[in-house]
């Protein structure tokens, strides 16, 4: 993610550049038109109007301004962090992650997968299976694992087996459940979750090999439609000169 981040933050910086100091050029260039300005150029003159600082009293801004936006998105990431921080908080972010579109779909597998390697190393070495339980939920890093480990616990040391937990949990697929049991049914468990995180380490692979691949022609298109947008809105008066000069709308 570096590469597009890298892109996206440039970006972003340029485009203020462009509606702080270049457009106001062209805003008072405009003026002596004398006309209404097209609509998009007009948006494009107002944002750069919002987004430009003034100061009054020495240091002390008069109107909001990408400073207070700044100021404001610094502000809502923290709160944002101190309320995942909290056992609510965290619960609705990792819910809310695992069903996001796009990545919600690669993020619940890679659990899945770290569920399935951790346990299955840790029954394989010799790890008593409530004791490697509780491991699994410390490493899931997810709050469904770990309230599926805290269940299948529960329901281990009555006499219960793993794969009847996880077929009543929605958060674990199928094919997973049914996996499970058949390990459970040959005394092989371990080695059918082996098998599973594989499984899903290769989608993964290949969901990330996707996505990679997708990246590169989508930051071309947004850099395109942003920085295609700007020029045109500002030269599209230009482009109608005659008209606006003559005071046509």
């Amino acid at each position: 993610m570096t590469y597009p981040i890298a892109v996206i933050g440039l970006a972003i910086a340029l485009v203020n550049v462009l509606l702080i100091f270049v457009i106001p050029v062209f805003a008072d260039m405009f003026k002596d038109f004398g006309a209404k300005l097209p609509a998009p150029t007009q948006m494009l003159i107002n944002l750069s109007n919002f987004l430009k600082p003034e100061f009054g009293i020495p240091g002390i801004l008069t109107k909001p301004s990408i400073l207070h936006i700044g100021v404001g998105c610094y502000l809502a990431w923290v709160a944002l962090n101190k309320f995942t921080a909290t056992p609510k908080g965290r619960r609705t972010k990792d819910q809310f992650v695992v069903r996001a579109p796009i990545c919600g779909n690669l993020i619940h597998k890679i659990a899945l997968s770290r569920f399935c390697r951790t346990y299955a190393t840790l029954i394989r070495s010799g790890v008593p299976i409530l004791r490697t339980l509780e491991i699994v939920s410390s490493a899931s890093g997810k709050v469904q694992i770990e309230d599926a480990c805290t269940e299948i616990s529960r329901h281990v040391s009555q006499g219960g087996q793993v794969s009847e937990v996880l077929a009543a949990n929605p958060f674990f697929p199928p094919m997973m459940k049914h996996m499970v049991k058949a390990g459970e049914s040959t005394g092989n468990v371990d080695g059918m979750m082996s098998k599973i995180a594989d499984f899903y380490d290769t989608e993964c692979e290949a969901t990330v090999a996707a996505l990679t691949s997708l990246i590169e022609p989508l930051l071309i298109v947004f850099l395109g439609v942003v920085v295609g947008g700007i020029v045109m809105a500002m030269f599209l008066p230009i482009f109608q000169l005659g008209a606006v000069a003559g005071g046509v709308n």
